[in-house]
C-alpha cells in the first residue's frame, strides 16, 4: 500500500506499476492519500521541475490533485519530454540508444531488444499514435521491467540530434545504427507506401489516409496493373516528403555526408551495414533472424525503376551515396561486421573527395565532376560510365553505355570504327525487361543503351536519331584517343591478360600515340585497391576491391 504521493518521475513510475486502465487512476489516488498533494509536488514528480510561473500554481487552486496529476500526464509537454525525464530518473542503469533510419532494417532486432530491456519507444510520445491508455500502460510495464534490469534500450525513428538534444548521452552508452544501399531502400520506400495504400487495415493510419487522399485512390480499391503501380511509383518518387532524400545522412547528421561522418563520430555511433546485419547481430545481441518485422510487398525491383527514375533517384540520394561507401570501405578495412564513428571518419578522409561545391571554390583543388571527365570508357559495360554519372560528370562517349567486348573492341579499333553507323548495320531491340529499347550495331557487335522507354517513341524513331549522332560521337572518340588529352579506361567482364591488355594499349597508340589506357583488374596481393602500377609509358593498370555484379 502506498503511503504518499509520488513527488519524482522515479516514483511516479513506480506509483503507475499499479495502474490497470479499466478503472483509472482513482483507486492509487486514494490509496496514497492524493488529498494531501500540491501543485508544486505535482510539476516535480511528472516534469522533474517546478511550475514555471505564478499563474501555474494559482490557477491550479481550487481543482482536485488528481484531475491536476491526470492533466499533468496528458499534456504534450510529458509526452514529448518523457523518455529524456525518465532516462535521468535512472543514472544507473546502462542506455541503448538505436538510430532507426527508415527502410533500412532494424525492426526485427528492435523487437528482440523490447522482448530482452525495458523499452522507451518514441512512437508512443504521438498522441495520434497512441491513446493515453495505452501510453500509461507503456510506463507501467517499463517500470515493472526496470526495477529488475540493468539496461534500457531507446527506440523508434529518432535523430541522432534528437538524442543528442535530450542531454542524455553518455561516454559509456551505446548507440548504433543500420545503414543499407541508399537506392535500395528508396525501392523499399516505394514498395511500403503501395503496401500502406491498398492494405485493408482498420482503422487506417493518418499517413495512410494522406497518401490515399494525394494519389487519388480509395479505400478498398483493388489492386492495379503491374504497368499502373510503376505509374504509381513513378508519382509517390517525386512527391515532395513521400520519399525522403539523403535520409541516412538526415538521421545521422545535418543532411549531408560531412556532417554525418562528423555526428557519428563525436557520438562514437556504431554503424553496420545490411550485407553484415544478420553477422553482427549473432555476435553482439545472440539472435538469428528468423523473420523480418514491418516488411512490405515487393511490388517494384530495382529492374522496374526507369532510367529518368533512376536518375531522380539516385541526385536524391547522392550524400547517402558517399555515406554508404565510406562505411562499406571502412568495414572493409576493419574486417568486422561493424564499425565506430571514428574508424569511418579516418577511413573517409582517404576514400572520398571533399563536395564538389567546396572543392570548385577552392583553387588548388579540382572538382570531381571536372576531373572525371579527364577519363573516357571503353567499356566493357555501362558500370565506369556510372561512377562518372554519380560524381556528376556526364561527359559524350560512345562506348560509356555500351556493352563492348574485349575482340569487339579490338575490331573496331583496327578498322578505326568504320561502317560503325550504317542504317542497314543497326538494328533496334527490346530489353530482356521489356521497358527500355536497346540498340546492336552489326558492323562489329557493340549493344548500347538507348535510354528511351518502351512506348515512349517508335523503333524507327530511335533509330532515325542513332543515325544522326553515331556519325558524331564516332569522330569525337577519334578525336579524344589522338589528341591524348584523355584516359581511356577498359574492363573486361573476364580478367585480362597482360599480353591483351597490350595488345590493346598498342591499338589505341596506333590512332593515339600520347594516349593511356588504365585497365581495372581486381586487387591481388602486392596490389591493394587503389593502387595503381606503370606496365608501360602509355600504360597503367589499376587494382580494386570489388566490380558491380555483370
Amino acid at each position: 500500500m502506498l503511503v504518499a504521493p509520488p513527488t519524482s518521475i522515479r516514483e511516479t513510475l513506480e506509483f503507475l506499476r499499479f495502474y490497470r486502465a479499466e478503472v483509472g487512476l482513482e483507486p492509487l489516488f486514494d490509496a496514497a492519500q492524493g488529498e494531501t498533494w500540491t501543485p508544486r509536488q505535482i510539476y516535480y514528480a511528472v516534469h522533474g521541475r517546478a511550475p514555471d510561473s505564478l499563474d501555474e500554481v494559482l490557477n491550479s487552486m481550487g481543482h482536485r490533485p488528481l484531475d491536476i496529476f491526470d492533466a499533468a500526464l496528458r499534456s504534450g509537454e510529458f509526452r514529448e519530454r518523457h523518455l529524456a525525464v525518465i532516462l535521468r530518473a535512472y543514472p544507473e542503469k546502462q542506455h541503448v540508444f538505436f538510430v532507426h533510419i527508415p527502410k533500412s532494417a532494424g525492426s526485427d532486432l528492435a523487437s528482440h531488444l523490447t522482448s530482452r530491456y525495458p523499452t522507451l519507444n518514441t512512437r508512443l510520445s504521438h498522441s495520434d499514435l497512441a491513446s493515453h491508455e495505452a501510453f500509461l500502460l507503456s510506463l507501467k510495464h517499463f517500470a515493472l521491467e526496470a526495477e529488475h534490469a540493468d539496461t534500457i534500450f531507446v527506440t523508434g525513428h529518432n535523430h541522432l540530434a534528437t538524442y543528442k538534444s535530450w542531454q542524455v548521452l553518455r561516454h559509456d552508452d551505446r548507440i548504433f545504427s543500420v545503414l543499407r544501399n541508399p537506392l535500395a531502400q528508396v525501392i523499399s520506400q516505394l514498395n511500403y507506401v503501395i503496401t500502406r495504400i491498398f492494405s485493408d487495415e482498420v482503422p487506417a493510419q493518418p499517413d495512410t489516409l494522406g497518401w490515399r487522399a494525394e494519389f487519388g485512390i480509395a479505400a478498398g480499391d483493388s489492386l492495379p496493373s503491374h504497368a499502373s503501380l510503376i505509374d504509381l511509383a513513378h508519382r509517390i518518387l517525386r512527391h515532395p516528403g513521400v520519399v525522403p532524400g539523403n535520409v541516412a545522412c538526415f538521421f545521422l547528421g545535418e543532411g549531408t555526408y560531412r556532417s554525418a561522418v562528423e555526428q557519428v563520430a563525436t557520438c562514437n555511433v556504431e554503424l553496420v551495414e545490411l550485407s553484415t546485419y544478420d553477422a553482427w547481430c549473432r555476435s553482439e545481441w545472440g539472435v538469428t533472424r528468423s523473420h523480418h518485422v514491418n516488411a512490405s510487398t515487393k511490388f517494384l525491383t530495382e529492374a522496374d525503376l526507369s532510367a529518368s527514375d533512376r536518375d531522380y533517384a539516385e541526385a536524391m540520394i547522392r550524400e547517402d551515396r558517399q555515406l554508404h561507401d565510406a562505411l562499406l570501405v571502412a568495414l572493409r578495412d576493419a574486417g568486422s561486421s561493424s564499425v565506430r564513428g571514428t574508424a569511418l571518419a579516418l577511413s573517409s578522409r582517404t576514400v572520398c573527395s571533399p563536395p564538389i561545391s567546396a572543392a570548385a571554390n577552392d583553387p588548388g583543388e579540382t572538382a570531381l565532376d571536372a576531373f572525371m571527365l579527364a577519363f573516357e570508357s571503353l567499356g566493357e559495360n555501362c558500370e565506369f560510365g556510372l561512377v562518372q554519372r554519380r560524381c556528376g560528370a556526364e561527359p559524350l562517349g560512345l562506348l560509356r553505355f555500351a556493352s563492348a567486348p574485349y575482340a569487339v573492341l579490338m575490331a573496331a579499333l583496327k578498322a578505326q570504327f568504320a561502317g560503325l553507323g550504317r542504317a542497314d548495320l543497326l538494328e533496334v531491340q527490346i530489353s530482356d525487361s521489356g521497358r527500355e529499347y536497346m540498340v546492336k550495331d552489326l558492323m562489329f557487335g557493340f549493344l548500347w543503351h538507348a535510354w528511351v522507354q518502351v512506348g515512349e517513341m517508335t523503333p524507327e524513331e530511335v533509330l532515325e536519331r542513332e543515325q544522326r549522332r553515331l556519325p558524331f560521337l564516332v569522330r569525337k572518340m577519334l578525336e579524344d584517343l589522338a589528341s591524348g588529352e584523355k584516359v581511356m579506361v577498359y574492363h573486361g567482364m573476364q580478367p585480362l591478360r597482360q599480353s591483351q591488355a597490350e595488345a590493346l594499349a598498342a591499338l589505341i597508340g596506333e590512332i593515339g600515340p600520347r594516349t593511356t589506357l588504365l585497365w581495372v583488374e581486381l586487387a591481388e596481393p602486392g596490389h591493394a585497391a587503389g593502387s595503381v602500377v606503370r606496365l608501360g609509358p602509355h600504360l597503367v593498370k589499376g587494382f580494386m576491391d570489388r566490380f558491380a555484379p555483370g
